[in-house]
């Protein structure tokens, strides 16, 4: 490489060439405006005690609780890792923009118990999922049925003198953004609404045993990489 090549003066009495670069950047400037893209998924957990009445309940926001906080549906135990990933309630993580294109829904009982039958249904009947956005922006999403569970348990039988049926609501699918990606700028304010209907009827519809019910977002996340 000469010195021209450099755009240094030379003795050859040709004109030096231009370099094309930032302000302030020099000859060996480290690169900016990189960015880190990956993939994983925010989460957030709600839940229904036994014997609570499905019918017209009060709409669950997931998402807007984090780890070591109370969570909907318990006043007691706080969220850990397997409820909530999120940093701060209701708040998109900081220095990241989150591009949506999956979402998933989990229902399961307390600790280890499978969820009864008539319970999944109950939730699948009767919920629906929104997106809310700030204080005044709600988009609705889809009916609980039409979003998988994204895996888990999908269906198995035992005949044990009493048959009995452990269901979740879907086998590994996914409901997907397929057009168009739902993009979460950081620290925007968001949640997850979980409302629920009556199914038609005035009559009481209630769960037999406490049910849980996780939402998973699936993204790909960008990060701009700090350059010392």
């Amino acid at each position: 490489m000469s010195a021209r090549d450099l755009g240094l003066p030379s003795t050859g009495g040709a004109s030096p060439r231009q370099i094309q670069r930032l302000a302030n950047q020099g000859l060996f400037a480290v690169p900016t405006g990189i960015q880190r893209l990956y993939e994983y998924g925010l989460y957030s957990l709600g839940r229904f005690a036994a014997g609570a009445n499905m019918n017209g309940q009060a709409t669950t926001r997931l998402f807007s609780y984090s780890q070591g906080q109370a969570f909907p549906g318990t006043a007691g135990p706080v969220a850990s890792v397997s409820e909530t990933n999120m940093q701060v309630g209701s708040i998109a993580p900081g220095n990241e923009t989150y591009e949506v294109t999956a979402i998933s829904f989990e229902i399961h009982g307390d600790a280890n118990v499978a969820p009864l039958h008539l319970d999944v249904r109950a939730v699948m009947r009767l919920g629906v999922l929104f997106w809310e956005f700030g204080s005044t922006t709600v988009m609705a999403i889809a009916p609980v049925p039409m979003v998988g569970a994204g895996g888990g348990i999908f269906g198995a039988t035992a005949d044990t003198g009493t048959p009995t049926t452990f269901v979740n609501n879907g086998n590994g699918g996914l409901w997907m953004y397929q057009n168009v990606v739902v993009a979460i700028p950081a620290t925007q304010s968001f949640a997850l609404q979980c409302q629920w209907g009556t199914a038609g009827q005035a009559a009481a519809i209630n769960l037999t045993n406490a049910t849980q019910f996780r939402a998973t977002l699936f993204n790909q996340a960008r990060v701009a990489i700090p350059v010392a």
